[in-house]
């Protein structure tokens, strides 16, 4: 999302964090590996928003670090969101498959429902919510 109003982001490795008044950076593209995905808290008005970054195939995806089912974050190891097949986002706690490119769920309890989708945007190699 990009939102005009100031953010803190700690990034789940490195626990560091950067803020800026008219959007948040969580990171520069070159960060997020080819063909995996890296988890981030956000913090804003004392809320944390849990997302994940996806890059596959050349291509960003961000989502809500939640699964449709029961509300659980879908890592249970920090950064590990993909399934044996390094193609499909898996929830660690009931194994629901959802496909990159659109978040829709192809498997599991919450088939047909998807992750919530989170705008942003990219400027020079800089990922912004």
């Amino acid at each position: 999302m990009y939102l005009k109003s100031p953010f803190r982001v700690y990034d789940e490795t490195k626990k560091t964090m950067k803020k800026n008044q008219n959007s948040t950076v969580l990171c520069s593209i070159e960060d997020i590996p080819p063909d995996s995905a890296k988890g981030f808290t956000i913090e804003h008005e004392a809320q944390a928003r849990r997302i994940i970054v996806l890059k596959m195939d050349d291509r960003l995806f961000i989502y809500e670090n939640r699964c449709p089912h029961v509300g659980t974050p879908l890592d249970w190891v920090p950064d590990q969101f993909l399934d044996e097949s390094n193609s499909l986002i898996q929830c660690a706690t009931h194994g629901a498959l959802f496909r990159p490119e659109d978040g829709y769920c192809v498997a599991g309890p919450c088939q047909g429902q998807s992750l919530k989708q989170i705008t942003f945007k990219v400027t020079d190699k800089q990922i912004f919510v």
